[in-house]
């Protein structure tokens, strides 16, 4: 849940007479100066160069304060593109685009007619508009999405049906989209919209490949051509290939594609089965939070894949499947009172009923692993079948949910330094979580009312659920195991972990100082950024320590 505060920068400007005295060549020129200035910091120098009029109105001092944020958030500087340079009225104006690591930006700089500068700006620069679509659902889409792309929310809650702007607010537009496209840089390419009819809605997947990530913008449109609903999932960047760790050994298994669950729930899934072994070990994975795919992929890592290739490496059968809220998110709709069981754990139950099923496989050792969310689900999943030969956790939160959101804006705005445009974003986050907890059976809000993008239903469910209390009324073997720099779950939910369960002896603990929540190594404070850089993969020693206590349980 990555949040970043962001500012675009839209200083004074005072519009005098120009003239050709001043070129547009010498205009480029002392635009590129202005700007090569302000990414070294020398803001007095940019000052320098201002008309009388602007330097009444910004001094040094606010233009760093203002500028300074911003630069910290897009990044190193990769590119610099060709400028452009045009008449406005009785100035010139220049539009110098430059590429950073996480976004790129517009800077424009307006002159007089003697050469000085009355107008400064730094704005994202526009996004490849879609191409042109005969249907309808997929135009009004576009239209929405060329909106987001922009960030002009009100603009886009204008597109909204009646019912649903009574309780989508700007803010909680921005708050869900806005981290979305801060954390994943310049848009390169829109991909071919796919479109499918859901009880009389159209509901149009718009995939679009930004400089970090892919991301899938899901928007459903109604008969009389409003919008129903709008929300991003992570996409899959077939543009970033994805190669094996070492300890994946292809020719110690191999691959099946299946599906499991019944009905309207049916999810597709790949099954890594052991060669030249029967009757063996087999072992379910669980997804964390949000639309995940079957590899949990968040930008070029692929978490659930390399679990899956590294434990069939080691004799283990490993399935894993497609979230339901990814690929049926268009029926989730149908669903009165949607909650976790809906999310996650009917899903994982019905994967486990497959491999019990499975010739190959001894029914009588099947493990279930849950990562993030499903890691936190691990106590209920347990519950629900006590035949399982074994539960593991991954980074499994041990405190609610809402006040794990919480420590996350927290944390991801103090690695920003806690500027003060992060604080409304902060309170309004602090406000729902309240709201959260405040909850009764009997509350009455509005329909579609959403918090942290679930009903109130989905919080009910989980008031009074305490992960780590609960499995102390499991008799499962668990091994829980944690990153020590994953802020996402952290030491404190590990902590928690290990005081309700220590006087179980067959449950085993292990942290790993390097590894941040998708179990890979790095150092100093974990960050978003991790995970959108150069691929990685969980570390041998997570491997090996789940296969050999897999194998001490099986044996």
């Amino acid at each position: 849940m990555r949040r970043f505060m962001f500012i675009v920068i839209a200083l004074l400007f005072v519009a005098v007479s120009f003239s050709q005295q001043f070129s547009q060549p010498i205009g480029v020129e002392k635009a590129r100066l202005a700007v090569d200035l302000l990414l070294k910091g020398n803001y007095d120098e940019v000052v320098a160069m201002f008309g009388e009029e602007m330097k009444a109105g910004l001094t040094a001092d606010k233009l760093a304060s203002g500028l300074r944020p911003a630069l910290l958030q897009v990044g190193a500087v990769r590119n610099r593109l060709d400028p452009r340079a045009q008449a406005a009225g009785d100035s010139l104006v220049v539009t110098l685009p430059v590429e950073f690591a996480n976004a790129t930006m517009n800077f424009v700089v307006s002159f007089d007619k003697d050469g000085k500068i009355n107008g400064l700006w730094m704005r994202p620069a526009a996004p490849p508009a879609a191409a042109p679509s005969a249907d309808p659902a997929v135009a009004k889409a576009n239209r929405a999405i060329d909106l987001v792309l922009q960030e002009k929310y009100a603009d886009v809650i204008a597109m909204f049906s009646p019912q649903i702007i009574t309780v989508l607010s700007e803010e909680k537009l921005r708050s869900g989209l806005q981290p979305i496209l801060r954390g994943s840089g310049a848009v390169r390419k829109r991909l071919e919209p796919k479109i499918q009819a859901s009880g009389g809605q159209s509901v149009v997947i718009l995939p679009i490949q930004f400089e970090h990530a892919t991301w899938d913008f899901i928007v459903t449109v109604n008969s009389t051509g409003d919008l129903g609903g709008l929300l991003a999932r992570p996409g899959i960047d077939a543009s970033v290939p994805w190669a094996a760790p070492a300890y994946s050994k292809p020719e110690l298994f191999r691959t099946e594609e299946v599906t499991i669950g019944k009905g309207d729930w049916q999810l597709p899934g790949t099954l890594a089965l052991p060669t030249g072994k029967a009757r063996v070990a087999a072992l379910v994975l669980v997804h964390g939070s949000g639309p995940n795919d079957r590899d949990e992929s968040i930008g070029p890592q692929k978490t659930f894949r390399d679990l899956a290739e590294g434990l069939a490496s080691r004799g283990i059968a490993v399935l894993r499947y497609e979230k339901r809220t990814r690929y049926a998110a268009a029926k989730l709709g149908s669903i009165k009172n949607f909650t976790v069981q809906d999310e996650t754990v009917d899903d994982a139950l019905a994967a486990v009923e497959f491999l019990r099923g499975r010739p190959e496989l001894d029914p009588a050792r099947v493990f279930v692993l849950g990562h993030s969310l499903g890691g936190y689900l691990i106590p209920r999943i347990g519950q629900r079948d006590p035949k399982l030969a074994g539960l593991i956790s991954l980074a499994g939160a041990a405190r609610p949910l809402e006040d794990i959101i919480v420590e996350q804006y927290l944390y991801l705005a103090s690695l920003q330094g806690n500027p003060p445009e992060a604080q409304e974003p902060i309170n309004k986050i602090k406000a729902d979580a309240q709201r959260v907890k405040a909850l009764k059976a009997d509350t009455k809000l509005a329909p579609g009312d959403l918090l942290f993008q679930c009903p109130p239903s989905y919080w009910l469910d989980l008031q009074g659920y305490d992960p780590a209390m609960q499995a102390r009324t499991l008799k499962q073997p668990m091994l829980i195991l944690q990153g020590e720099r994953d802020y996402q779950a952290t030491m404190t939910d590990f902590a928690r972990w290990q005081a309700a369960l220590k006087d179980r002896p067959n449950v085993r603990f292990r942290s790993f100082p390097a590894l941040n929540h998708l179990f890979q190594a790095g150092e100093g404070k974990s960050a978003p950024g991790e995970y959108m850089a150069k691929p990685g993969h969980v570390v041998p020693e997570v491997i090996d320590e789940i296969a050999t206590w897999i194998g001490k349980i099986a044996a």
